[in-house]
């Protein structure tokens, strides 16, 4: 549906689904089973059958050395930044700051790298 750009060292495994536009960054690995979309369907004209009006793109950005598990769903228009790791079996629906761990259904943060302590910390429920 749009262009999908892969970078260099970029590991896409079996069954991953790609529907562009989407862009994925270098050294980034997808595991068995994802799906990374970048249009949403259009629905809003309650006179037309949904299936008749369309799609929109929305470009989806996955930036460089980004682990996405298995079975995972990342949503259009959004941003991964860089160094994350995205849980198998979530489901992103809103972009990601770099260094961060996501997991869940929706995804929300559980972890962000602090660089100042030099380590991983643990992002409290809210």
């Amino acid at each position: 549906m749009g262009d999908i750009i892969i970078g260099d060292f970029t590991h896409v495994t079996s069954r991953v689904k790609l529907v562009g536009p989407v862009k994925l960054g270098n050294y980034v690995t997808i595991g068995s089973g994802a799906q990374i979309t970048g249009l949403t369907h259009n629905y809003l004209d309650i006179t037309s059958p949904i299936a008749k009006q369309g799609v929109t793109p929305n470009q989806t950005v996955v930036e460089d050395d980004v682990w996405i598990g298995g079975n995972s769903c990342i949503n259009q228009g959004i941003s991964i930044g860089t160094h994350c790791i995205i849980a198998s079996g979530s489901v992103v629906t809103k972009s990601v700051p770099p260094y961060s761990v996501v997991g869940g259904n929706p995804a929300r943060i559980l972890k962000q790298y602090d660089f100042e302590r030099g380590e991983w910390i643990k992002v409290p429920k809210k």
